[in-house]
């Protein structure tokens, strides 16, 4: 139960954080996800 918690945590944060990126426009998300992603994110 505690797993998928922090999966659906983890989902609704990124989901929050690209709704926020979206007016930054694609090429700061790319590099921002591209970012999040080497940090061990899965995306």
């Amino acid at each position: 139960m505690r797993d998928r918690n922090a999966q659906i945590n983890e989902a609704y944060s990124m989901t929050k954080m690209l709704n926020k990126l979206t007016g930054l426009g694609i090429p700061k998300i790319k590099a921002i996800v591209s970012s999040l992603t080497m940090l061990g994110f899965a995306i």
